[in-house]
């Protein structure tokens, strides 16, 4: 378009030179500023767009069951090896009777055994627990906070003036982590995931959430 500097009129007719209503020169063309204005991108809804779960097949359930049976069996032996030391260590331990020492072995054995195997079955329910909790905290965070240059400065210089608290932070998430696991699977968490994983096995529909 060309623009009349005197009245401010535009033609689109790229052949004039001059204005028609007062005679002056016309500007050399240019483009509609309006025009090529940058779109302003659409904000869409994050819960829309959120990944569901995959619900767990029969197949992978029963996968997972003798994993999980596997790793209870490991745990057999290592107990009773643990116990048979420690019962060693006591002061005349071979004055013992037989039985006694048969029964801390078994004992142990035990223990461990379901230990290893109610570990396999809770764990992996924290540690989902606990990897949501860490996406929602940093999605709250990301869609509240412009991380511009200044902001990631700030926080460099914080982080490196908090380096040991940082740091102790860290060993603190993963030590309750493993501590907050252990205890759910070994009173009755591990259970309770073993009982969802068989009915999915049997062809149920549970989800696996």
């Amino acid at each position: 378009m060309k623009r009349c500097p005197q009245c401010d009129r535009t033609y689109s007719d790229e052949s004039l030179s001059f204005c028609i209503a007062d005679g002056q020169l016309l500007s050399a063309s240019y483009h509609d500023p309006a025009a090529t204005l940058p779109l302003t991108p659409r904000v869409t809804d994050a819960a829309q767009t959120l990944v569901l779960p995959t619900p767990l097949s029969p197949e992978r359930a029963r996968a997972i069951m003798r994993r999980n049976w596997i790793a209870g069996a490991v745990g057999l032996p290592v107990g009773a090896i643990i116990l048979l030391i420690q019962i060693s260590t006591i002061p005349d331990s071979g004055s013992q009777p037989l039985g006694t020492l048969i029964f801390g072995v078994v004992f142990g054995a035990l223990i461990y055994g379901y230990m290893f195997w109610a570990c396999f079955w809770g764990f992996p329910k924290v540690w989902r627990w606990w990897r949501s909790l860490a996406t929602k905290s940093y999605q709250f965070v990301v869609n509240r906070v412009e991380f511009n240059w200044i902001v990631t400065a700030v926080l460099i210089v914080f982080g490196l003036c908090a380096l040991a608290p940082a740091l102790a932070a860290v060993l603190l998430y993963f030590y309750s982590l493993f501590w907050v696991g252990f205890f759910y699977s070994f009173f009755g968490g591990g259970i309770y995931q073993f009982v969802k994983t068989r009915k999915i096995a049997k062809q149920e529909l549970v989800s696996e959430g």
